[in-house]
């Protein structure tokens, strides 16, 4: 099938002379053109899956800022965009830079945009939830200013497990990290407040002391951590959000 590749660059400062070359296996060589300013200037490549399927980017002398590389497949489908960063919380949207965001979801213009962040800030041991309330609202405002066709769909954190130190009691063998339901009543009121989707990870799970029946199945669903899952832990999680994602689109699709 045909495939499009796209490069975006950038001008850094006036010595930007240089550009860059896509050389493939057959020796033959693509110039990209230079970007003329400091704005994100957009290079597409087409060709065959056969033809794409290898190739080789080199800087030219003093080349541009290099911003993204993607790769899509031209044909009817469904283009998922995974942004996943080991150990990170919602916060790190806002260290993004916020054109660069802003121009990029406008050329992808997606139909849902989903978050699925919370572990990691209900492990927090100072946490300030007030802020992470704050701060969750004005990313949902700023992802929604820059793709306002798009649903935004927020993943409540899945249950866990502390084997030590402080956490919440709740009848299960481990505690619960301390700040895994405030984490979670906060993404549920904003998803309400904001007119978000929201998808209740732990209740797929099967409720509070879920992880810790994960971590015991056969074949484990949960890693020794009670944090993490284990590959087909994650492939259960993933195929029920996708079960109560198209439930949920064949309800809503409009009748023809």
């Amino acid at each position: 099938g045909l495939q499009r590749v796209t490069i975006w660059t950038r001008r850094l400062n006036d010595e930007s002379s240089g550009g860059w070359k896509l050389s493939f296996p057959d020796g033959e060589v693509r110039e990209l053109t230079a970007p003329l300013s400091n704005n994100w200037q957009v290079n597409y490549v087409m060709g065959s899956a056969l033809d794409l399927n290898s190739f080789t980017l080199r800087a030219e002398n003093n080349p541009p800022e290099l911003g993204a590389i993607i790769i899509d497949t031209l044909s009817p489908g469904v283009t998922v965009d995974s942004l996943g960063i080991v150990g990170a919380t919602q916060r790190v949207i806002a260290r993004w830079q916020t054109e660069a965001v802003r121009e990029q979801l406008q050329w992808r213009r997606p139909s849902l945009i989903v978050l699925a962040y919370g572990t990691n800030e209900a492990f927090d041991p100072n946490p300030d939830f007030e802020s992470y309330k704050q701060e969750l609202q004005n990313t949902i405002r700023q992802l929604r200013a820059a793709a306002p066709d798009a649903a935004v769909l927020i993943i409540g954190a899945p249950n866990s497990a502390k084997k030590t130190g402080a956490g919440e009691n709740v009848g299960c063998r481990y505690r619960l990290p301390a700040g895994l339901k405030a984490v979670q009543n906060i993404q549920q009121d904003i998803a309400i407040s904001e007119h978000t989707l929201y998808w209740n990870w732990e209740a797929a799970m099967g409720g509070r002391c879920s992880m810790q029946r994960f971590v015991a199945a056969n074949p484990p669903l949960g890693r020794p951590d009670y944090v993490h899952f284990t590959e087909e832990g994650y492939a259960q999680g993933g195929n029920a959000f996708y079960e109560a994602l198209m439930a949920k689109y064949q309800k809503n699709r409009p009748k023809r």
